[in-house]
């Protein structure tokens, strides 16, 4: 999906790929076949041979099922909060989302799916990098197993995080915009969306983390955290 944006239509150009008459063959594959902006895919790509949305594939058991739950946010007043490009402008999202009322409801929730539905690894999207060490930093100090992934954590540190959660050595992973794609943690039993969007395509991202298919569960917990006037799709 990303095959529309300029930096790749310049690659294509440059061998010469789009051309009637290229001997290039261009084959992509997309977990997303939509994008969020004016630029379509059927401008690099001629025609779709396979296609198979979400709910086929939980049909076919290539996915597992989602079990989804909306917990309103209680001090998050989001008609306020700015847009660009149809998407929520996050530092202003981030303060109306991210201050203690909030993300202690948020921990609440986390304990409740823990004591009732069994929930082991709980993956969270936060707003931005300070929501997400001010969520660690809380869930840390009533004793949660939990750590964070951002922008900023340097690759061996990523690495040996994500490894310790899929080993079950830690129980919740925070991150913001960092496991949008191409992420393949199986275990995830729990996505909790402290992020709210109105970007289907990056809705559908996030809740697809928690879909993979593991011996450990049956389905996934999807936990969408709404505001005031929670615009998300």
């Amino acid at each position: 999906h990303h095959a529309a944006a300029d930096s790749y239509v310049s690659t294509f150009n440059y061998f010469g790929i789009t051309e009637p008459d290229s001997d290039v063959a261009l084959v992509g594959f997309s977990a997303t076949l939509q994008r969020d902006d004016d630029k379509h895919l059927a401008d690099v790509i001629d025609e779709v041979v396979f296609h198979m949305d979400t709910e086929q594939m939980v049909t076919d058991k290539h996915l597992c099922d989602a079990k989804f739950t909306t917990v309103k946010l209680v001090n998050a007043d989001l008609s306020g909060v700015t847009t660009r490009g149809g998407e929520f402008v996050i530092p202003k999202l981030a303060a109306a989302v991210n201050n203690p009322e909030n993300n202690e409801l948020v921990l609440r929730t986390y304990f409740y799916f823990v004591n009732t539905q069994n929930v082991r690894s709980a993956l969270l999207f936060g707003v931005d990098i300070k929501h997400v060490r001010s969520l660690a930093a809380l869930f840390k100090e009533r004793g949660v197993d939990a750590d964070f992934v951002t922008s900023e954590t340097k690759a061996p540190v990523r690495k040996e995080r994500i490894d310790k959660f899929k080993k079950g050595k830690l129980s919740v992973l925070m991150n913001c915009g960092i496991f949008t794609e191409g992420t393949d943690i199986p275990n995830i039993d729990c996505v909790l969306l402290v992020r709210p969007t109105r970007s289907k395509n990056l809705l559908i991202q996030m809740i697809g983390r928690g879909l993979r298919l593991h011996h450990s569960k049956e389905f996934c917990h999807i936990v969408d955290f709404v505001g005031v006037n929670n615009a998300n799709v």
